[in-house]
């Protein structure tokens, strides 16, 4: 088994921290796409050690996120992962999931 995280983000460096924070016991990779930031959430993301990729289709519309959630799932594939966590980087997982994640997860077949 091996648990991907996978999130988006644009201009998170704010609770950036918090939502990896919570990950680093759970997941065995985290993957994100920077939709254009102009903070230092990218950066930040790096410092955790997830795989950071930029968003390839900027719109002037809003936020791409079909697009860029398609995209996570397909790198998640790529790096070999069987089970994801779609998160956003304002979200955080509970310190109870976080305990028994991995038992819970391992169990599915």
């Amino acid at each position: 088994m091996k648990l991907i995280a996978l999130i988006p983000f644009k201009n998170e460096e704010w609770i950036l921290p918090t939502c990896l924070s919570s990950l680093k016991n759970v997941c065995d990779e985290v993957i994100c796409i920077d939709d254009a930031s102009s903070d230092k959430s990218k950066e930040i993301a790096i410092s955790f050690g997830c795989k950071v990729y930029d968003n390839e289709k900027i719109t002037n519309l809003g936020w791409s996120e079909h697009h860029i959630r398609e995209k996570l799932l397909s790198l998640g594939r790529e790096a070999g992962g069987t089970h994801f966590i779609c998160i956003d980087a304002d979200e955080a997982i509970t310190a109870q999931f976080s305990k028994n994640a991995k038992k819970i997860l391992e169990s599915l077949k």
